[in-house]
């Protein structure tokens, strides 16, 4: 970005970035650039709890946290992330809302199904505390097996 005389914003992704021991000297490096203006994080939820916000909570440039679900509710989205996975990430979800310190943003992939769910047209996501909404219209793996093509 230096040698382009630019400023950017940087979202750190994996895999699971929360799982590489390596990212939180990377983020204390980016966190220190002055051509990086802003740092988010994108990840699946499953690793955060009190003391991973703690952690991450003192690089003052990272500013997002983008936690991706494959549904609205926990049937269409545990059937492709496995039972279970959906309550806990919302509960870690309410530890990143309640700490008032990351602009949160939840990340949906989209499929057939999801389409014609009710939750997707008036969800509630409001009540979760999240800031924003990024929806992802293509399917894959084991999604595009279980509810058909994107659309």
């Amino acid at each position: 970005m230096r040698a382009w005389n630019r400023t950017g914003c940087i979202h750190l992704t994996g895999g699971e970035p929360l799982l590489k021991p390596e990212v939180f000297p990377l983020l204390s490096y980016l966190d220190q650039q002055p051509a990086v203006e802003e740092l988010g994080l994108i990840t699946n939820g499953l690793y955060i709890d009190r003391e991973m916000v703690k952690r991450l909570s003192p690089f003052s440039k990272l500013t997002k946290m983008k936690i991706s679900l494959d549904g609205a509710d926990a049937e269409t989205n545990d059937a492709i992330r496995g039972k279970g996975v959906f309550e806990k990430v919302l509960k870690n979800l309410s530890l990143v809302t309640s700490a008032q310190r990351f602009e949160v943003i939840l990340m949906f992939t989209l499929m057939k199904k999801e389409l014609q769910e009710p939750l997707f047209r008036s969800g509630p996501f409001q009540e979760w505390g999240v800031d924003g909404l990024i929806w992802n219209g293509s399917s894959m793996g084991q999604g595009e097996s279980q509810f058909g093509r994107s659309a």
